[in-house]
């Protein structure tokens, strides 16, 4: 998705990534003209992708067009605060979540504030009480400690979904790529070390997405190509998606037909 011409492509990454076949345009004319210029991905679910811009949210469909927007927390938006945001299903409720944690200094500290937003409710609701986990009745937030054995103060990493398992990926200045995985989910005693790998690309650029079926890892190069290795490590194919100098954005969605949970009102 490129952020400063506004188009949007999709590609099916267990396909080569330079099969024209694998790619398919989509439509974003839904979204307010001039209003993307700092448009953000803040995640995907159940083919479902949440789209971020100039104080507006949108709910997206890539498969469908369908496309809601959602309100903006009554609670407020600072520009001098840092927010962080999620997107979820809520099995339990049917029900999908956005998550904001934002945070700020002060002469007494670090303030936080917890919001989430229910689209089954189509409500933000601000949680009370500035450290996590929360727990209240409608929602269970929990701490999940990362793995021990990662050197976090000179290794990049982020988490994401390897196989079926809750993962993070690690990738020193070495061009060390290591996955780890949650085998038992919230035990922290079961993250293990699957895989190491020396990628031949300067880590300073390269973000990985995915994995694909047969393991070749998949991710991003500079903000304008895509790169794919093997389960080894060996370099295997690369395809530039654009030449935007203020980069674009990519993210992960599984393509779906779902629609909203009960009678919400569908654009």
């Amino acid at each position: 998705m490129s952020t400063s011409h506004l188009k949007s492509l999709s590609i099916d990454f267990e396909a080569s990534l330079n099969d024209g076949r694998a790619y398919a345009s989509q439509n974003l004319k839904f979204m307010l003209r001039g209003s993307y210029f700092d448009l953000k991905i803040i995640g995907s679910c159940r083919g479902f992708v949440l789209l971020h811009c100039s104080f507006t949210i949108y709910l997206w469909n890539p498969s469908t067009g369908f496309h809601k927007r959602i309100p903006l927390s009554p609670y407020g938006c600072n520009s001098f605060v840092n927010y962080f945001y999620g997107f979820g299903y809520d099995h339990s409720r049917d029900d999908y979540l956005m998550v904001s944690i934002s945070h700020y200094a002060n002469l007494v500290g670090i303030i936080s504030h917890l919001e989430i937003f229910s689209l089954r409710d189509n409500t933000w609701k601000q949680m009370e009480g500035t450290h996590f986990p929360y727990t209240n009745v409608s929602y269970d937030l929990f701490e999940i400690p990362l793995p021990l054995d990662v050197d976090y103060e000179s290794t990049k990493c982020d988490l994401w979904v390897f196989g079926e398992f809750l993962s993070l990926w690690a990738l020193d200045y070495d061009n060390k790529f290591e996955i780890w995985v949650m085998k038992e989910y919230k035990v922290h005693l079961s993250w293990t070390k699957i895989c190491v790998l020396s990628i031949g690309i300067s880590t300073k650029y390269f973000h990985p997405i995915c994995s694909s079926k047969n393991g070749d890892i998949i991710g991003t190069k500079d903000g304008t190509r895509l790169v794919k290795y093997n389960d080894k490590g060996q370099f295997l194919e690369y395809h530039s998606y654009g030449k935007d100098l203020h980069g674009s954005q990519v993210a992960l969605y599984v393509e779906s037909l779902f629609s909203l949970p009960g009678d919400i009102k569908q654009v």
